[in-house]
C-alpha cells in the first residue's frame, strides 16, 4: 500500500440507506452523505476483548488508489454504536441485520471486499483482540 502517513479515520453511525448514499452521523453529531461510489474498499473485522460481546468493526475506505503522500481516508462504523435493524429493518436477528447492511452497502458501491469477500460480507470474519490490531 502506498503511503506512509497515518489513516484518517472519521468515526460515524449509519442511519439510512438509500439508493444512491448511505447517511451517516459523525461522532461529533454532523450528519453526512457518503456516496456508494466514493467507497472503494470494504473491510469488516471482529474485535474481541474489548467489550463484554466481540466488536464488529466494518471500515468504508474512499481513497484505496492515492498518491503516496495521501493519507489512508476511511469511514469507521463500530458494531458498538450501531444498530443495523434500525436501518434494515426489524424482524431478524443482530447477526442477520448486519450482513443485509452489509450486503446492501457492497451491492450499491462494488468494491473491493477484505481481509476477503466472505469477511467483508460478516461471515467468517477475521478477529482481532484489540481494536488498535
Amino acid at each position: 500500500m502506498p503511503g506512509s502517513q497515518a489513516p484518517k479515520v472519521t468515526h460515524a453511525i449509519g442511519t439510512q440507506l438509500d439508493d444512491a448514499s448511505i447517511s451517516l452521523c459523525g461522532n461529533s453529531g454532523e450528519s453526512f452523505e457518503l456516496a456508494y461510489g466514493d467507497i472503494s474498499v470494504i473491510s469488516a473485522a471482529e474485535v474481541q476483548g474489548e467489550a463484554e460481546l466481540p466488536v464488529l468493526l466494518i471500515d468504508l475506505i474512499l481513497n484505496w488508489k492515492r498518491a503516496d503522500d495521501e493519507p489512508l481516508e476511511s469511514i469507521r462504523l463500530e458494531g458498538n454504536a450501531l444498530d443495523p435493524r434500525t436501518v434494515v429493518g426489524d424482524g431478524v436477528s443482530l447477526a442477520e441485520a448486519y450482513r443485509a447492511f452489509l450486503g446492501e452497502v457492497i451491492g450499491a458501491s462494488s468494491p473491493i471486499l477484505l481481509p476477503s469477500e466472505e469477511g467483508a460480507r460478516g461471515q467468517r470474519m477475521r478477529m482481532f483482540s484489540r481494536i488498535e490490531a
